[in-house]
């Protein structure tokens, strides 16, 4: 099993005529590293993905370019994890960035001329990246090994705290043939508090607006009460830096994360919480008007919790996932009604995108791991692109498994799964 191929993160080029994705191998000497694929989806046969990125590089956090005709993304193949870009048509990667601190996460501007990253950093630091090298190697060559804490946290879940900060940075892409750039301009350092969040923030926590002037972040600015508050909140930050940060969701004190602009940059779609202090809330899916400043929950009679937000093509609806009987199903919300439709499910549905009328994700169940699947936007005519564990591993019998449920506390139905032994016979 640890031996598996293991795919993640499909994205599709503008034209919805090809999905790149991540597959981590693991080699003869039993060491694991992560390429990425590519597979034209015009194509019906049986030809499998190729190879993308060179072998043993190890990258991770993909993103393509708004032409489709290049793949970005981080590798420590130098030492550090940096940025990188190689053509979809095949080459060497070439790095981007050389800052003294690893780029944790990223996204490049829709005009393809900057990148907003997000680092470790001592945020007394400001833009200066070096800074927080030269602190940690002092720190490093320290004699004693005691640590002070003077704020909580001292530990979230599995990361301890050492005084560093994610912060968001924007920095020029270099041009054609120009050696990677070195300096960034700090955009939230004077917010106290991370970005993407700790321990489990990622890349939707932060986004561009489409004319490239603006990053909104979801932040909870640290305090007395950080360890035990859920208020993060969408600041608006001004990449030049001249103007403050603005919060855009001040009037809610729970929970709001995910910022997805619509195309015109008018609305700004966003995931939020109603009850303060109460991180197991329901994620209810948001639309932002900001010119007026007024926000309204697009499917307030759902009652699930949403998980990311993907815009169709035409905007008018989006692409989320959540829970839902023992699954976690992809839907498509009409933004105008709250109509929410199941278009996948089955399983585990991950990490939607779409482009045009293609649609990909990722699907895994209780009898494989994931696998790559693209389909119609609706949802209809899905073909897995990568194979199944039973595909993989056809020498392995696998058993059925099955939902059922029942009645339990105060008459309420409980469902649960139930799994087979592989030779299971009816009756016996």
């Amino acid at each position: 099993m640890i031996a598996l191929d293991r795919v993640s993160a499909p994205l599709l080029t503008a034209d919805g005529g090809n999905v790149v994705f991540a597959k981590r191998v693991v080699g003869s000497d039993s060491k694991a590293s992560t390429g990425l694929f590519i597979r034209n989806l015009r194509t019906r046969d049986a030809a499998p993905p190729k190879p993308l990125t060179p072998a043993g590089w190890n990258v991770n956090s993909a993103a393509l370019s708004a032409d489709g005709q290049s793949v970005y993304f981080l590798s420590a193949k130098g030492g550090s994890q940096q940025l990188y870009v190689q053509p979809v048509s095949g080459g060497t990667p070439r790095q981007l960035t050389d800052f003294p601190v690893d780029v944790d996460g990223f996204h490049i501007s829709p005009q393809g001329d900057r990148v907003v990253f997000s680092s470790g950093v001592f945020q007394a630091c400001g833009s200066d990246l070096a800074c927080t090298s030269k602190k940690l190697d002092a720190h490093k060559a320290r004699k004693n090994t005691g640590e002070v804490f003077d704020q909580l946290f001292v530990r979230h879940w599995d990361t301890w705290n050492d005084g560093r900060r994610n912060t968001l940075f924007v920095a020029p892409l270099p041009a054609a043939k120009a050696a990677p750039v070195k300096g960034a301009s700090a955009i939230s350092a004077t917010l106290d508090g991370d970005a993407p969040s700790k321990p489990f923030g990622g890349n939707d926590d932060f986004a561009w607006a489409p004319d490239g002037k603006t990053v909104v972040a979801s932040i909870r600015v640290a305090g007395k009460q950080e360890p035990w508050s859920t208020n993060f909140d969408l600041y608006q930050l001004d990449v030049d830096g001249k103007q403050a940060p603005v919060n855009l969701t001040a009037a809610n004190p729970a929970w709001d994360a995910g910022p997805v602009f619509s195309a015109d940059g008018k609305t700004l779609y966003y995931r939020a919480m109603k009850r303060p202090g109460f991180e197991a809330d329901r994620f209810g899916v948001m639309a932002l008007d900001l010119a007026t400043g007024k926000a309204r929950e697009i499917a307030p009679k759902w009652d699930r919790s949403a998980g990311e937000i993907v815009l169709s093509a035409d905007g008018s609806s989006v692409y989320t996932g959540a829970d839902d009987l023992g699954e976690h199903r992809l839907f498509n919300i009409d933004i105008a009604t709250g109509k929410a439709t199941v278009v996948a499910e089955g399983g585990s549905i991950g990490s939607p995108v779409i482009a045009g009328t293609t649609l990909a994700y990722t699907k895994n169940s209780l009898k494989s791991g994931d696998q790559i699947v693209v389909a119609s936007a609706d949802g209809s005519s899905p073909r897995e692109i990568t194979p199944s564990a039973a595909q993989m591993l056809p020498e392995v019998a696998f058993g059925d498994y099955e939902q059922f449920q029942f009645k339990g506390w105060n008459n309420e139905t409980v469902h649960g799964y139930v799994v087979k032994p592989y030779n299971y016979q009816e009756g016996k």
